[in-house]
């Protein structure tokens, strides 16, 4: 009870403070009052008012003497006001607003006057919200026009094909980069090929040889962090890339066999998915192939292909992301024009739709002149190739497979798929170059077989510009030096390319 006693005179003083404040603030601004100033509430001069683009209807008040007038600079927003109230001499002002139909934002000054003196306050509306188109990744290297390349389809990828280049020999090698007389992929060799006018660059690679574990099919994680670290050395310099399982000891290519076999159908899957899941951060620049060159023979051989092949497509689309529509390109059987248009009537299924899918085939016609190494009792190795290069009375000249035959053999896979919105790709291509018999050859052969295999290679640029396909020059580190990407020879560069014809 003393404690009671004791605390009603504070608390009755502090009533009494309070309410003389009160008193105080109506002498300054009572109704009626000719001496209250005009000013606004909560410093709205300052701030402003701020609506949005849909907004028709906003307030705010000020300390009025008598009824505010209000104007306002601009059309879009008109203004009217309260008599000032007699308790506080606060006159509420009140904004019609018309809607912002324009992206871009508007302001307006709105003008209070009242008793001789007046106050602005700035009035703000926002445009109408547009949802932005959503952000393409920031690539290193890229520049603006090659950053508006990424998203694209099969065909769109294939309409920006300029030339196309393998880095043969290297990570195909069964257990590493150097096992077959390269150096390992540099930077520098990497520029070269870009220098040189290339876009595209095949990357044949093994796997089957970098297991850290055979029983669970699991590939090292460090030759996933090397392949990873040469596509990114490609695609930063705005090339793509198209990464493949190669022959790798034959462990798939050379067992298709007429039926499927289910530990390499496991082993397909297994390989497919740890290399999409590590390597799904590349948008479209880089693309996989499921094999390198199938032995796939007859029907049957062709419909267990398809499977092996649909293992690959399910197990990149089963990844998602990136994965779900980076374009995947699958093999002919023998990647060999005439098998391949009597063979493959159709294509895998892709879980992604129509669009998203290349078919490969390589061209080393006529044997005798690309790939054979030595006389044979059946024919020769010819060292001159093309109707206007041929050596008179020479045992060397082609014999078959020269300009009309390269043409003809182009046009059956424009037929059978450029024409059906399938790009094809030549994903191997090339002859044997000048030093391969030199043992065996005179200075003027030797000159010949130059000119003669520059336009080997020009028909091959030529013919499938004219096609449709995309030709990638296989070459082991003879025309562009693996060491610092030089030009180690110019006419081939020169044929390939373009400014040679």
């Amino acid at each position: 009870m003393k404690f009671t006693k004791w605390i009603y005179p504070v608390l009755l003083g502090f009533t009494m403070t309070a309410f003389a404040a009160c008193s105080d603030d109506d002498n300054k601004g009572g109704g009626g009052n000719d001496k209250v100033a005009l000013k606004a509430v909560n410093d709205v001069d300052k701030t402003g008012v701020a609506v949005k683009s849909t907004d028709t209807r906003a307030t705010f008040s000020v300390y009025a003497p008598v009824k505010p007038t209000v104007t306002a600079d601009q059309s879009w927003v008109s203004g009217e006001s309260t008599e000032p109230s007699k308790m506080n001499s606060i006159s509420q002002i009140t904004l019609t607003i018309q809607p912002n139909t324009s992206t871009e934002a508007r302001k307006a000054n709105v003008t209070v006057t009242a008793g001789g003196s007046s106050l602005n306050v700035a009035v703000s509306q926002e445009g109408v919200y547009v949802e932005p188109e959503p952000e393409k990744p920031d690539w290193p290297g890229f520049t603006e026009e090659e950053q508006a390349l990424l998203g694209l389809k099969a065909q769109d990828i294939a309409a920006q094909y300029v030339a196309g280049w393998n880095i043969g020999n290297t990570m195909e090698v069964p257990g590493g980069e150097t096992g077959w007389g390269n150096p390992v992929i540099n930077e520098d060799f990497i520029q070269g090929i870009k220098d040189a006018g290339f876009n595209m660059v095949r990357i044949p690679c093994a796997w089957d040889s970098h297991l850290s574990d055979r029983e669970t099919n699991t590939i090292n994680p460090t030759w996933l962090n090397r392949v990873n670290e040469v596509i990114g050395w490609i695609t930063e310099r705005g090339m793509y890339a198209v990464l493949n399982i190669h022959w790798d000891g034959g462990w798939l290519e050379n067992n298709i066999g007429s039926a499927v076999d289910p530990e390499l159908l496991q082993r397909q899957s297994d390989y497919w998915t740890q290399i999409a899941k590590r390597l799904g951060h590349y948008n479209e620049m880089l693309m996989f192939a499921g094999l390198n060159e199938p032995n796939a023979d007859g029907e049957a051989g062709m419909a267990a292909l398809l499977a092996y092949e649909q293992a690959f497509i399910d197990a990149v689309r089963a990844t998602g992301g990136n994965n779900s529509t980076r374009t995947l390109v699958v093999q002919g059987p023998h990647t060999d024009i005439n098998t391949t248009d009597e063979l493959m009537n159709k294509l895998p299924n892709d879980p992604a739709g129509d669009g998203y899918l290349m078919a490969e085939i390589h061209y080393y016609d006529p044997y005798q002149y690309t790939i054979m190494e030595e006389d044979q009792s059946w024919g020769k190795v010819s060292w001159f190739w093309g109707a206007d290069f041929h050596v008179a009375g020479s045992s060397r000249n082609a014999t078959w497979g020269e300009e009309d035959w390269m043409l003809a053999q182009f046009e059956k896979m424009k037929k059978k798929f450029v024409d059906k919105g399938i790009p094809v790709i030549i994903g191997e291509y090339g002859a044997y170059p000048e030093e391969h018999y030199t043992a065996q050859q005179t200075d003027a052969d030797k000159e010949q077989i130059v000119k003669s295999r520059a336009h080997f290679y020009s028909c091959v640029r030529i013919y499938a510009a004219e096609t449709g396909l995309m030709p990638f020059t296989w070459d082991t580190g003879e025309i562009i030096d693996r060491k610092d990407g030089s030009i180690k020879k110019q006419y081939m560069i020169d044929a390939i390319v373009g400014s040679a014809n």
